[in-house]
């Protein structure tokens, strides 16, 4: 039995679809959930407790984001973000040949990082170690993030 008339809500339809991403075969977007193991913790089978956990979406513009994309749909992961505070934490691509996200091999040997901020490609530099770019980039998207905030 519904008790908790929300059904309309953006808050319900983005449980709704996580849910369906991860346990739905015939949703055309479960092979990169649920069929790579992405999983939604059991405590939010009920839409209640979701809603405890996450609370109401800040703005229009946000939406579920998974911090870690190798982890399931859970309180201690998930998150309302922008599109580009996800477009910044998205995974690896299968062809690319280095562990981090922004992070580019130079023909030099050297390493330089970029983000992308409204759209906009943002050079960051170049690093004699992939580690070192990797913490340039984190540390500029999480003053972005910060500023954001305040």
């Amino acid at each position: 039995m519904l008790t908790h008339k929300l059904t309309k809500t953006p808050e319900h339809r983005s449980w709704m679809s996580l849910r369906n991403r991860c346990n739905n075969p015939n949703n055309d977007a479960y092979s990169d959930y649920g069929g790579r193991g992405i999983a939604v913790c059991t405590e939010w089978d009920s839409f209640e407790t979701f809603l405890k956990d996450m609370g109401n979406r800040p703005t229009l513009q946000h939406s579920i984001d998974r911090r870690n994309n190798d982890k399931g749909y859970s309180k201690s992961n998930c998150r309302w973000a922008t599109k580009q505070e996800q477009a910044n934490n998205r995974r690896r691509r299968s062809d690319a040949s280095l562990g981090s996200v922004g992070i580019v091999l130079r023909p030099s040997g050297r390493f330089s990082a970029t983000a992308s901020v409204a759209k906009k490609k943002i050079w960051l530099g170049t690093y004699d170690t992939e580690e070192e770019a990797a913490k340039v980039r984190s540390n500029f998207l999480n003053g972005l993030i910060e500023t954001e905030k305040k």
